[in-house]
């Protein structure tokens, strides 16, 4: 090799590579038509036996001088055998590569062996096998740390030694030696259960203390602003519930949220009766039985007070009895003042009263409700009655079965939820279906009325919540719309309700009541008048009201359910009771 001076640098002059030529234990005998990095690929043969194949720059700067039979490291890592970090010494690589780094096998002074990646090394975060960060091992074995007695060595976790102690009570458990140590683990679990009850004073299962402390305080996760009721964002409904001596009782979903408070004030009536039995018999330290009668009084009449029927019957009987002494004759004197034909007006209402009306048939074949065998029967009965019940016809099945959602004994809340996440999955896969089909096809009528039964479907399933009800519901609109716009003729008066019911719904009022005037010939039904009716009394609209309502009872076409005839009863006479006081 030569040397020569550039800009004032000596700069080594690599030799040349080929045929014959030696790098330490290897000899170049043949190039391959491999590149690698634009340089040319060798085949070597090692003093040894073995062959390698290296490239022109590794065999040029010496980096590799052997197969492998000498060096264990791979060409390209660094060679950090023998070397010291902190407590550890680096024995051999073990193979494998963390983040580009080569992972070393080594040893602590304390004996124990750890794999580290190189750059954990060098940076310095690792300097031993985790004996410098927990105090050593130390023997334990028949000491006493509270009511924990040490027996044996449980091994090394998470970088702490661990011991097995047995607790007074007769248990046994594996406890960190810090823990120990530091005095934060002190048994088996049962002196944290006995401190709990002690401070509790629980008498009959119940705590006298957290009843007194909580009945007028809420939590920081309430959001109601009354304990006990909280909103179920599933149904958006308002649930009730109580708990009392350990169990939870659930007092039912509301739509209004003050009829939740009511409820779970009626369920308070327990806690009452248990205070006004404890404070009769428990008096409490320093204090009188005058004073705890006083106190139980005091819960009695919170109690009634809590009973809102009865105040409220209290606070209106006088004017109940005036009612019932006048009532007689302000009727005549009203009657007579109207002009209103008596005789009339009985044979209207025998009439009305002679409509034909649905039979029970559940009353008649002597049928047990679901909500009444879930009540009655016990778990195991409960568990089969739903699983005969799905079994039979799962898709006309589960709806009457939706009374067990809520049922006390999770396996038969959970074979009803897992029912209606399968017809979820089922009519939303057909909605899929028909959806792709009309894509293809959209002037085809089979698949449009396909693709408004199924979105009619998945509406009146039950299992909808009210984001995906809003998000189907603009689905059947645009689908509607489009073939209105397209073929008016093709679109069904079932089709026609659906949208209208969507649209009153949504709360775009305006686009239905623009369907309503521009296709009132094809939408003269019950259920679109009853729609119409809805939005008009909730915009407070009360002439289009009134005039939608004379419509109705003029048009001899539609013929009323009972219930839709005594709706149309209802608003006839209100309206009549309202143009009188005016």
């Amino acid at each position: 090799m030569t040397e020569k001076k550039i800009s004032g640098r000596k700069k080594e002059i690599r030799p040349l590579i080929g045929v014959g030529c030696r790098i330490g234990r290897l000899t170049i005998t043949a190039p391959t038509e491999k590149r690698k990095g634009g340089y040319m690929v060798w085949l070597c043969r090692c003093d040894c036996g073995g062959e390698i194949m290296l490239d022109t720059r590794c065999l040029q700067r010496q980096t590799v001088t052997d197969c492998g039979c000498v060096s264990k490291v791979k060409p390209g890592q660094r060679d950090i055998a023998g070397m010291r970090f902190g407590k550890l010494t680096a024995i051999k690589p073990d193979g494998q590569v963390i983040r580009g780094s080569a992972v070393w096998l080594c040893r602590c002074d304390c004996g124990g062996e750890v794999h580290a990646p190189l750059h954990q090394l060098t940076a310095g975060y690792r300097k031993s096998c985790g004996c410098l960060g927990h105090p050593a091992r130390k023997d334990y074995v028949g000491k006493r740390f509270g009511r924990l007695t040490v027996t044996a060595y449980a091994g090394k976790r998470g970088g702490m030694h661990r011991w097995k102690c047995v607790c007074d009570c007769g248990r046994e458990t594996v406890v960190g030696q810090t823990l120990l140590q530091t005095g934060k683990t002190r048994s088996c679990g049962c002196l944290q259960a006995e401190v709990y009850r002690d401070n509790l004073k629980l008498i009959d299962g119940t705590s006298v203390t957290v009843l007194e402390t909580t009945r007028n305080r809420l939590i920081a996760s309430n959001t109601s602003g009354h304990t006990g009721v909280y909103l179920n964002r599933r149904n958006d409904r308002w649930a009730a519930q109580i708990t009392f001596k350990g169990k939870t009782y659930y007092l039912g979903s509301y739509a209004d949220k003050k009829e939740a408070v009511l409820a779970r004030r009626r369920g308070e009536e327990m806690h009452d009766d248990f205070l006004e039995w404890y404070y009769v018999n428990h008096p409490r330290d320093g204090s009188t039985k005058a004073a705890d009668r006083q106190r139980a009084a005091a819960y009695t009449v919170v109690k009634i007070i809590h009973r809102a029927g009865a105040v409220a019957f209290f606070i209106f009987l006088p004017g109940l009895g005036f009612l019932i002494y006048y009532l007689p004759g302000l009727i005549q004197a009203f009657l007579e003042k109207v002009g209103v034909d008596r005789e009339a007006v009985l044979t209207h209402t025998f009439e009305i009263d002679r409509q034909p009306e649905h039979p029970d048939v559940r009353e008649a074949l002597n049928v047990v409700p679901v909500e009444d065998a879930m009540a009655v029967g016990e778990n195991t009965e409960k568990r089969a009655l739903l699983l005969k019940q799905l079994k039979k016809n799962l898709k006309e099945n589960y709806r009457i079965l939706l009374a067990a959602e809520r049922d006390e004994d999770s396996e038969s809340a959970h074979y009803v939820a897992a029912a209606k996440m399968e017809i979820y999955r089922l009519g939303q896969a057909r909605w899929l279906e028909c959806r792709r089909d009309y894509e293809q096809d959209p002037g085809n009528p089979e698949k449009y009325h396909a693709a408004c039964e199924a979105l009619t479907e998945m509406l009146a399933s039950g299992v909808l919540s009210a984001r995906e009800q809003s998000a189907y519901r603009k689905h059947l609109c645009g689908l509607v719309q489009g073939q209105i716009e397209t073929g008016e003729s093709e679109v069904s008066l079932r089709e026609y309700e659906e949208y209208l019911n969507s649209l009153v719904e949504l709360g775009r009022y305006a686009d239905a009541e623009i369907l309503w005037r521009g296709h009132a010939g094809r939408m003269r039904s019950e259920a679109a008048y009853q729609d119409m009716l809805k939005m008009f009394y909730r915009t407070g609209e009360r002439q289009k009201f009134e005039e939608l309502l004379d419509d109705l009872r003029k048009n001899k076409q539609i013929r009323l359910s009972p219930k839709g005839l005594e709706q149309l009863r209802y608003w006839m006479n209100r309206l009549a009771g309202a143009a009188m006081d005016n």
